[in-house]
């Protein structure tokens, strides 16, 4: 499928990213500032996964899970 866009050009040149110890609600509101559907969880240098929007509702928000005692990772 053609779109016309490039790839190079819906991505960003620096990845917002997030440690794995804070909470879900950080999370939210880090995405929410920095306009960004996922962030990267890095733990000491070292990239462990990424977490996204489908990620919050899947996992926290259809579970019933408090997002401030809810951590990333």
């Amino acid at each position: 499928m053609k779109t016309g866009v490039k790839v190079i050009d819906a991505m960003t040149r620096a990845p917002v990213s997030i440690a794995p110890d804070k909470s879900i609600e950080e999370c939210a509101k880090l995405m929410l500032k920095k306009s960004v559907g996922g962030l990267m969880v890095v733990d000491s240098g070292k990239i462990k996964g990424i977490i996204t929007e489908k990620d919050l509702v899947e996992r926290l928000v259809a579970k019933n899970l408090n997002p401030k005692t809810t951590k990333v990772f």
